[in-house]
Parts: structure tokens; C-alpha cells; sequence
């Protein structure tokens, strides 16, 4: 029995919502409410020196591009075919992987507050949460995804 790619898609679009999106926008928030307040001062001038945003930019787009590898590797149809059976065994496969992926997409947000904190611009900053946001679109695993991923379960002799 193939499990329902439909409703294990929602279930990882609610925990994303939360760990890739909510969470990271919400420490974005806090982040410019304490540098605007005057609480955080910045430590340096990006102006000057904007090394930090190259380096940790560099860093995030690689992270999202390992991440295309990471989901591949996640949802490889020999895992799927461990789980056909069993919808619980199919939900926790999918939850666990999906939080994995949402960890890695949300991380962009975090290196853009670092350098918000330190001195950067709202752009920077905003650059970083833009990868935030594709990192979400880009690893969520949509239905489409899971079903083309059971197809390949179910096929004889498949590889993975």
C-alpha cells in the first residue's frame, strides 16, 4: 500500500512553516528591533569591510545547493520502499527528513542576522532572508516529489 504523498506534504509544509520560515523571520525581527532600539550596537562597518557578508553568503548558497543533495539522498526510493507498508513508518520518514531539510534551508537567516548584528544593512540582511525563502521552496518535499519517489519504490529492481 502506497502511502498518501499528499498529506505527508502538508504534514512537512506545517513543520517548514514553522522551522524554516517562523523561526528565522522571528529572530530577523528581534535582531532589527534591538539594533534600531540602540540595545545591540554594531561592531563593525560593512561599508568597508563586507568580506563577512561574501564569505557567509557563499556559505548559505553552497548549504542550499548541498541541500538538493542531502534531499536526494533522504528520500532515495530504497528508504521509501522501508516504509511502503506502514503509513506511521511513512509520517515519521518524512517528518524526520523534512526537519533535516528545513534545518539546512533556515540557516541562510541565521548567518544574515549574524551580519545584521555586526554591521551590515538591511539589504544584506534581506539578501539572506530571500535564500531563506527559496531554501524553503527549493527542499520542501512536494507531492509530486514523494510520488515519483514511491513510483521508483515500486519499481523491480530500481537503484537506491
Amino acid at each position: 500500500m502506497r502511502p498518501n504523498a499528499r498529506e505527508l506534504e502538508a504534514k512537512a509544509t506545517r513543520i517548514g512553516l514553522f522551522i524554516n520560515l517562523g523561526g528565522p523571520f522571528a529572530l530577523a525581527l528581534a535582531a532589527i528591533l534591538l539594533v534600531e532600539s540602540g540595545t545591540i550596537r554594531p561592531s563593525m562597518n560593512f561599508v568597508e569591510t563586507p568580506l563577512i557578508f561574501y564569505v557567509l553568503g557563499a556559505v548559505a548558497i553552497m548549504e542550499l545547493a548541498a541541500g538538493h543533495f542531502v534531499r536526494k539522498a533522504l528520500f532515495a526510493p530504497s528508504k521509501a520502499r522501508e516504509v511502503m507498508g506502514d503509513a506511521r513508518k511513512a509520517e515519521q520518514w518524512v517528518v524526520r527528513s523534512s526537519i533535516v531539510l528545513f534545518a539546512l534551508g533556515a540557516s541562510p537567516m541565521f548567518y544574515g542576522v549574524v551580519v545584521f548584528i555586526l554591521g551590515g544593512e538591511m539589504t544584506q540582511l534581506a539578501f539572506f532572508g530571500i535564500l531563506t525563502l527559496a531554501g524553503y521552496r527549493l527542499l520542501r518535499p512536494s507531492a509530486s516529489f514523494l510520488e515519483e519517489t514511491f513510483t521508483a519504490a515500486e519499481r523491480p529492481g530500481s537503484p537506491n
